[in-house]
C-alpha cells in the first residue's frame, strides 16, 4: 500500500480546538468530502454521463417521472449520518444502498418530507426474520409517518431488498404486506403502523466473491422463478464485485488485468438481463470495481446501470489505491500520544476501539509523517516506532478501512473551512450498531440531533491568525 504525503496543514485543527478535543475522535472535513464526490463524477465523464435517462420507475411511485441526477447509488454503510446523506442529495444523488435496519431507518427519516424526490433505497443484505420485519417497518414509517401527529402519506421513496432465491423474495414481499406481530410484543408499541408498503426485490448474484448471492450459473433460472412468484415486485439484478480488491492486489495494480477478469462477469450479467427482456435495473461495483464497471461499454449502453460504491465519499487507504481518481481523506481519527514506554516507542490512544481492524495491519497512516513504523494495536493502544513524536502530540490518522471505523464512533466533528476561520459542529453517527430485539424502538434522528445542539456551530481562528473565536447557530 502506497504511502501518501498529505499536507498536515490541510487537516490540522486550530490549537484552540485541539485543546478541547477528547481523543480518539472522528473528524470529517466537509470540503474534502465534496471534492471527493466531484472527482468521482468527473472520473465517470461528468454528471451527464451518469444520468439515468431510462430508469424503469413504477407508476405506483410517481407517474411518468424518472429519477434524475448522476447514475450512482452510494452505500451509506460508510457514512451512517444524516448530514452526509443530505450532502449527497445536494450533489444529485437520488438512489441509496444500505445494509442494516438502522441504516434503513436513517434513510427513511432523512428522505421523508423532502421535496426533491423521488428516491430509491436498496437494502443490499439478505435480511430474514425480525430484521427484515424492521426493514419493512422503516419503509412504512417513511411512507406514512406518524398518523397521531397528523403526518400525511408520502409515496416518494421506493424500497427494495436483495434476495438470492424464491423463498427470500416471497418473504420480502410478504413483510411489506403485513406487520410482523413480533414488532409489538411486550407492550412497547414501537411499531403502530400496519398499512402495507411495497417492497421490491433484486436478485443478488454471486460473481465469485462467495459471500452472498445466487450462483452465477443458476441466476437466470432463479430470476425467472422470482419474477413468476412476485411479478412486478421484481426490480432487477444486483452483482457485488467486491472481490475486485483482491484481484487488483493479485495483479499488482494492473487495471487492464482487472478489467479482463471482471468484464466477462459483466457480459454474463447482460446476457441474463437480455434473456429477461432487457428491462432490469443493474447494480454493480463497490469501490475496487468502480472504474472497471464504468468502463464496460455494454453496461453503459443499457441506460439502466448503476454503481454503488460508498467508501469513496470519505475515502480510506484502500480506496485511494483501488480507485485512483484523486480522492483524499475526508475523515480522519485524531489521536494523542499518551505514553513513551521505552526508547523510540510512543503509544497513541487510538487502538481497535477507534480504528477498524478487519482489513489488517497497518490500521492507518499518520498524516505528515513518514519516519515511523506502526506496531500491533490493542484495544486502546497503538504503539509507534518513531523519532519525531513526543508525549502529548496530537496526530491525524487516515484509516485503512473507513466504513467500520465510522461505526465505532457515536459522534463526529464536522469541519467547515472559511478563510481564517474553521467552523465546527457536532454530528451524530446515527445508524451505528444494531438493535437487540425485534420491537426495540427505531432510531429517532430528530431526537438524537436535538440532544447534540445540532444547529450550533463554533468558529475557531486558524493558527497564526488574529481572528477571535465566534459562535453561531443555524
Amino acid at each position: 500500500m502506497a504511502v501518501t504525503a498529505w499536507q498536515l496543514a490541510r487537516f490540522k485543527l486550530p490549537t484552540a480546538l485541539e485543546q478541547r478535543l477528547c481523543t480518539p475522535s472522528l473528524v470529517i472535513y466537509a470540503d474534502v468530502l465534496r471534492q471527493n464526490v466531484e472527482r468521482v463524477i468527473k472520473a465517470c465523464g461528468g454528471a451527464q454521463r451518469w444520468c439515468m435517462s431510462s430508469v424503469r420507475w413504477r407508476t405506483r411511485i410517481v407517474r411518468k417521472q424518472q429519477i434524475g441526477g448522476p447514475r450512482r447509488q452510494p452505500h451509506i454503510k460508510t457514512v451512517k449520518s444524516k448530514q452526509i446523506i443530505e450532502e449527497l442529495i445536494s450533489s444529485g444523488v437520488k438512489q441509496f444502498k444500505c445494509a442494516t435496519s438502522r441504516e434503513a431507518e436513517l434513510l427513511g427519516q432523512t428522505l421523508r418530507g423532502r421535496g426533491d424526490g423521488p428516491f430509491e433505497v436498496v437494502v443490499s443484505y439478505p435480511h430474514t426474520g425480525p430484521t427484515l420485519a424492521r426493514i419493512a417497518a422503516a419503509a412504512r414509517a417513511c411512507r406514512y409517518g406518524n398518523a397521531s401527529d397528523g403526518d400525511a402519506e408520502e409515496d416518494i421513496v421506493s424500497w427494495a431488498v436483495i434476495v438470492e432465491d424464491v423463498a427470500g423474495a416471497r418473504e420480502v414481499v410478504e413483510a411489506g404486506r403485513t406487520l410482523n406481530p413480533l414488532l409489538n410484543k411486550g407492550g412497547l408499541g414501537s411499531f403502530d403502523e400496519d398499512r402495507p408498503v411495497a417492497l421490491d426485490v433484486y436478485l443478488d448474484i454471486n460473481p465469485g466473491m462467495n459471500r452472498t448471492g445466487c450462483p452465477l450459473d443458476r441466476a437466470l433460472a432463479t430470476a425467472r422463478s422470482i419474477r413468476e412468484a412476485v411479478g412486478e415486485r421484481f426490480s432487477g439484478l444486483h452483482m457485488y464485485d467486491g472481490h475486485a480488491g483482491g484481484l487488483l492486489k493479485e495483479h499488482r495494480g494492473d487495471r487492464s488485468k482487472l478489467d479482463a477478469a471482471l468484464f466477462p462477469l459483466y457480459d454474463r450479467l447482460l446476457e441474463i438481463d437480455s434473456a429477461l427482456g432487457a428491462t432490469c435495473t443493474l447494480i454493480t461495483a463497490g469501490t475496487p470495481a468502480l472504474l472497471s464497471s464504468i468502463a464496460h461499454a455494454g453496461l453503459a449502453a443499457t441506460g439502466r446501470h448503476r454503481v454503488s460504491a460508498g467508501t469513496i465519499v470519505l475515502g480510506d487507504l484502500r480506496s485511494f489505491d483501488e480507485c485512483p481518481v484523486g480522492l483524499e481523506p475526508a475523515a480522519v481519527v485524531v489521536s494523542r500520544c499518551v505514553s513513551n514506554p521505552t526508547e523510540g516507542v510512543y503509544t497513541l490512544d487510538a487502538g481497535v476501539k477507534a480504528l477498524a481492524a478487519d482489513a489488517g495491519d497497518p490500521l492507518c497512516q499518520i498524516i505528515g509523517k513518514t519516519d515511523y513504523t506502526l506496531r500491533k494495536a490493542s484495544e486502546e493502544h497503538l504503539p509507534v516506532e518513531c523519532a519525531s513524536i513526543t508525549k502529548g502530540d496530537v496526530l491525524y490518522l487516515v484509516p485503512k478501512h473507513i466504513c467500520p471505523t465510522v461505526n465505532l464512533a457515536e459522534t463526529a466533528l464536522w469541519i467547515e473551512g472559511d478563510g481564517e476561520q474553521v467552523e465546527r459542529r457536532r454530528v451524530n453517527v446515527h445508524a451505528r450498531a444494531h438493535p437487540l430485539l425485534a420491537n426495540d424502538r427505531p432510531i429517532d434522528v430528530k431526537a438524537l440531533d436535538s440532544s447534540l445542539c445540532y444547529d450550533t456551530w463554533d468558529s475557531f481562528p486558524r493558527d497564526g491568525t488574529s481572528s477571535s473565536r465566534k459562535r453561531r447557530r443555524g
